[in-house]
């Protein structure tokens, strides 16, 4: 399988991350999670979570600090990622070494659906659920998502604009910050490493 490019911007200086064999071997990542992720098979990542490992393996990362949800939208293993993110709502927020979201993958890999999952899951998970409070995501849970910038000073507004050509996800994200002004101005007016 090719590599995934997570940077399409190349003057800013981030690294590759190639979704391959060599990334199996030298991984932090367990080699399961990471053959479910590549291949989206959420009956492996089932069985991994609910009775070989537990919730813990949701704490792995590759070497390139990537999530099973970061690499699942990068692969575009929507059902898989949504499955994850309902099991681990707190991934949202969640880094790689190029300070990327898995919301600015899925708008970098041009995936509009999964971008507009992933800020739904935000929106709704900022109310805490009755059944399970411990996991429950800050209120301002979406503001946090979509104020990250990566480490070329881009938020995620930056990103839909660049990355989707219809512009309807920028707009999308404009649309869900309407009660939250200070959000809205400060993903407006963010200048980019770039200028």
């Amino acid at each position: 399988m090719a590599g995934i490019e997570l940077t399409s911007d190349p003057s800013c200086s981030a690294a590759t991350e190639a979704v391959n064999d060599e990334s199996l071997r030298a991984t932090g990542m367990h080699p399961r999670l990471l053959e479910a992720c590549r291949s989206g098979n959420c009956g492996l990542f089932d069985y991994l979570y609910d009775q070989l490992i537990g919730p813990d393996i949701l704490k792995d990362k590759t070497p390139y600090s990537n999530t099973a949800l970061h690499l699942a939208v990068m692969l575009g293993h929507d059902t898989f990622a949504r499955k994850v993110l309902f099991r681990e709502p707190s991934l949202l927020t969640s880094l790689n070494n190029d300070r990327k979201t898995p919301l600015i993958a899925a708008l970098m890999t041009g995936n509009s659906s999964m971008a507009r999952a992933l800020i739904a899951a935000a929106v709704s998970s900022r109310e805490p659920p009755d059944h399970d409070l411990e996991r429950a995501l800050p209120r301002n849970h979406l503001c946090e998502m979509l104020e990250m910038a990566d480490l070329c000073g881009q938020n995620a507004l930056h990103h839909a604009l660049r990355s989707m050509p219809d512009r309807d996800v920028a707009l999308h994200i404009l649309n869900k910050v309407r009660d939250h002004q200070e959000t809205a101005v400060r993903l407006s007016c963010q200048v980019s490493k770039n200028g």
